[in-house]
C-alpha cells in the first residue's frame, strides 16, 4: 500500500483506539471509519444522503464510498450477531496512475 493510504488507515486506527475502543465489538471500526471522513470531508455528509456511489479526498488518499443499502453485508443472524462473519475477508487496494 502507498504512504497516504496507509496514513490515512493509522488515522482511523488512532480514532478507533482513542475514541472508539469500547464499541470494539458493534460498529467500533464504522465509527472510527466515519470519525475521520467528517473531519477531513465535511461536504460527504451531504453525499451521503444521496444514496449514490462518490469519491473524495480524505487527508490525501482517494476514497470510493459506496451506498450501503446495496453493499454493506449483515450476518444472516442478524445485526450484532457475528457468528456468521467470515473471516477470510480482505481489503483490496488498487493503486491507479492519473
Amino acid at each position: 500500500m502507498g504512504s497516504i493510504t496507509v496514513g490515512f488507515f493509522k488515522q482511523v486506527l488512532e480514532a478507533y483506539s482513542l475514541k472508539y475502543m469500547k464499541a470494539s465489538r458493534m460498529l467500533g471500526d464504522q465509527l472510527a471509519l466515519a470519525w475521520v471522513v467528517k473531519s477531513h470531508l465535511p461536504s460527504a455528509l451531504r453525499k451521503f444522503s444521496k444514496h449514490e456511489a462518490f469519491t473524495g479526498e480524505v487527508n490525501g488518499a482517494s476514497v470510493l464510498f459506496l451506498p450501503c443499502a446495496f453493499y454493506n453485508w449483515t450476518p444472516p443472524e442478524g445485526a450484532g450477531q457475528f457468528h456468521g462473519v467470515p473471516l477470510d475477508v480482505k481489503l483490496t487496494y488498487t493503486q491507479t496512475n492519473s
